[in-house]
């Protein structure tokens, strides 16, 4: 995992920028990068591997062949993704 896979981590690597750039004449900049923190932060976690890319519902994964990645058409197409594979 690296920090741009978890919101939480990547907001706090935003604010220490945002308080690196905290300089007099570099005021907007700095805002800028601390607003973009919090909305960082208001983002979900990403589902974990054995959970739906749409809702997080948890998946039961078949025992041979391809794994799931959606509990549902419904959920599949309404993530945004119309192909059968992602």
């Amino acid at each position: 995992m690296n920090a741009t896979d978890d919101p939480r981590e990547l907001a706090r690597l935003l604010a220490v920028v945002a308080d690196a750039t905290d300089a007099p004449g570099a005021t907007f900049v700095a805002g800028a990068v601390r607003r973009a923190a919090q909305l960082v932060a208001q983002r979900p976690a990403p589902p974990g591997p054995d959970q739906c890319r749409g809702c997080g519902a948890p998946l039961t994964q078949p025992a041979t062949g391809r794994r799931r990645r959606w509990c549902s058409d419904r959920c599949r197409k309404r993530s945004g993704n119309g192909s059968l594979v992602a």
